[in-house]
């Protein structure tokens, strides 16, 4: 191989391997498999702790109830995103505190074994009377505001993923029902700062978007039916937010700037469709978040896994000072100074 031909392929190399070096290096994540799943959720004896709160729930149809039930009930169907986490003036009957569920140990709750502690939420549209929901709440958006209770990490270790179940457990079905669909939806999380002192805006110090998240309704667990435990179809639906080594120490830097105790997460999934060829649309969908004062409430539980933090700053770190010698060892072989330096390193071996 002569000096030119070696010389454009070392271009070509450094131009084509190093963008992908360079993203295998920040984007890495870890697998599912490798993951040790932490509840969010701790005890809570009184069962006033505050962990998750409403923020908003789909398109606004006030009109509607307004016009077939009175604006008593109208002024309550609609949940307008806060300008700050103060939720004052939000309505009491759908963006309720979500307390902790009875079993604390994430055993039994209401008949359906999750094996994760949870909270019970309103419905979507909890103040609205049983019988009088318009039957959708639309395609988004949804979103939930998650308390700095839930940030309950180790110290030296980075927040690598975030994984919620949904679960609606008023009522089970057959697991071919047609209630079940595969659907999409987009995705967004936000981390945000807030001081709890005054309601003083929130200021936004992480986001991650992820679109077309492909997904179910169809949640299998154990439940109580028929006077034995046995396997179970609800509507129910994961919601599942993996950070790279990159992001992990983004926020993790971020958010110690301010504390993390003062840090509240919001979940957002938005334009949500079906991805089946079902006659169904997404307003005839079955969410497990939504429904009317007959539904009642639904479950959210919240898990974390998280990372070592000097072993992600080791990979990266070092994974980008070999990186850097690897280019500067093809920078160098393509010069005339490559025979100096090799035979000189030979020499010394």
């Amino acid at each position: 191989m002569n000096r030119v031909t070696f010389n454009t392929g070392a271009v070509l190399l450094i131009l084509l391997a190093l963008p992908l070096a360079v993203g295998a290096i920040t984007n890495t994540t870890g697998e599912d498999e490798d993951r040790d799943w932490t509840p969010a959720y701790g005890p809570d004896p009184t069962g006033t702790r505050l962990y998750s709160q409403w923020v908003n729930n789909g398109e606004d149809f006030s009109a509607h109830y307004e016009a077939t039930l009175g604006t008593s009930y109208g002024n309550c169907s609609y949940i307008a995103p806060p300008t700050n986490l103060a939720l004052s003036g939000q309505c009491s009957g759908t963006s309720g505190v979500g307390s902790v569920a009875h079993d604390l140990q994430g055993e039994i709750v209401s008949n359906v074994e999750i094996g994760i502690p949870s909270i019970q939420m309103p419905t979507s549209h909890n103040s609205i009377p049983a019988g009088d929901y318009l039957g959708t709440s639309g395609s988004g958006p949804f979103s939930w505001t998650f308390t700095p209770n839930v940030n309950q990490f180790e110290n030296g270790t980075l927040p690598e993923s975030f994984k919620w179940t949904f679960i609606q457990p008023s009522a089970s079905y057959s697991c071919g029902s047609s209630h079940f669909v595969d659907l999409s939806y987009d995705l967004e999380a936000r981390w945000l700062n807030y001081d709890a002192s005054s309601p003083t805006p929130v200021s936004e110090i992480f986001t991650v978007s992820i679109d077309q998240v492909e997904s179910t309704n169809l949640l299998e667990v154990e439940a109580y039916v028929g006077g034995h435990w046995a396997t179970a179809c609800y509507v129910g639906m994961e919601v599942q937010v993996d950070l790279t080594g990159y992001e992990q120490m983004a926020l993790n830097n971020r958010a110690s700037e301010y504390g993390w105790d003062t840090i509240y997460l919001q979940l957002t999934l938005d334009d949500l469709e079906l991805t089946n060829s079902s006659n169904q649309n997404i307003g005839q969908t079955k969410l497990p978040w939504a429904g009317d004062a007959g539904t009642g409430e639904f479950l959210i539980a919240m898990e974390f896994s998280t990372q070592n933090e000097a072993q992600v700053n080791l990979f990266i770190r070092g994974g980008t000072f070999l990186l850097s010698l690897a280019v500067m060892a093809v920078g160098i072989a393509s010069t005339p100074y490559w025979d100096p330096l090799a035979n000189w390193f030979r020499g010394k071996l």
